[in-house]
């Protein structure tokens, strides 16, 4: 009796070997399948070279040529190895407020901050008077009809749907909390920033609400009283978009030269695509303690 449970124990040993050896190979014959069902999704996940396009991406003093390529959420998705561990490992903790500064076709800088942009750029803001529209509605009561800048937004790309357009002034700056005031909360898909801001001019500005265009010698035989003067070429109309209302979240920040327009006919390629909840529109001016200004 003992022989014969022993022999049914060493069958049974057998058995059981030859089920895990079978386990085994249907495991290796699946094998090739596995890895080109990854290799398929790695297909998908990365874009192809049509999908994909170049960015100068500027991070602390340092610029990256970056491919970069859109995800489903239209956010920025980075192929560049070196600044995909720059991103991961010093920008990311500022992601929630991350300042995208827009200065070409394909080219932004990031910033922690916009006072960090500000003095990377050797600029200050004017202490001008701000003007909100009226509980954040369309419309806003200005102190003079000297206008320094405007922002035209359109709700399609290169530049057509509905259009909303803000303005600053030297004297008053322009606030907009909640664009869902205005039926405009996350509609802009393309923007022109405009400078209307002279060259080789002076400004005088004074806070009781008056603003004079000054040439020398050519209005006046002295300067008002009262007043600061400022020469046109230090001065800079600045438009800030916040991702949120009450301007929070991520920043986008564009800058144009006087007399001239900075635009996006795609605010797609910087991943800013139907994102604008609140602006901002100031002026700016040349940090006299600071000799750059880009």
């Amino acid at each position: 009796m003992f022989l014969e449970d022993s022999v049914l124990q060493v069958i049974l040993f057998y058995k059981n070997i030859l089920f895990i050896m079978k386990k085994l190979f249907l495991c290796l014959l699946m094998l090739p399948l596995l890895l080109y069902s990854c290799s398929n999704d790695d297909e998908i996940t990365s874009p192809s070279d049509d999908n994909r396009f170049n960015m100068s991406i500027s991070w602390n003093g340092k610029q990256y040529t970056v491919p970069c390529s859109l995800d489903k959420n239209g956010n920025l998705q980075y192929w560049n190895e070196e600044f995909k561990n720059v991103y991961n490992n010093e920008i990311a903790q500022y992601e929630d407020s991350l300042v995208t500064y827009a200065t070409g076709d394909s080219s932004i800088s990031y910033y922690p901050s916009v006072n960090a942009m500000m003095k990377d750029l050797g600029l200050r803001f004017l202490d001008q008077r701000v003007v909100k529209s009226e509980e954040d509605k369309a419309g806003t009561r200005v102190a003079s009809n000297t206008i320094a800048g405007n922002v035209y937004m359109w709700s399609g790309t290169d530049f057509n749907g509905s259009q909303l357009n803000h303005r600053t002034f030297y004297t008053s700056s322009y606030w907009c909390a909640r664009l869902s005031h205005l039926q405009y909360n996350d509609m802009a898909r393309s923007v022109r920033v405009v400078s209307n801001i002279p060259h080789d001019d002076y400004v005088y500005v004074n806070y009781s609400d008056v603003v004079t265009k000054y040439n020398e010698g050519s209005y006046f035989e002295d300067p008002p009283t009262g007043s600061t003067k400022y020469a046109t070429n230090d001065l800079r109309v600045v438009f800030i978009a916040y991702e949120d209302t009450r301007y929070r979240g991520k920043v986008l920040c564009m800058i144009p030269e006087n007399t001239n327009y900075k635009e996006y006919a795609k605010l797609s390629t910087i991943g800013w695509d139907k994102m604008i909840s609140s602006v901002v529109m100031r002026i700016a001016v040349k940090d006299l303690y600071q000799d750059r200004i880009k």
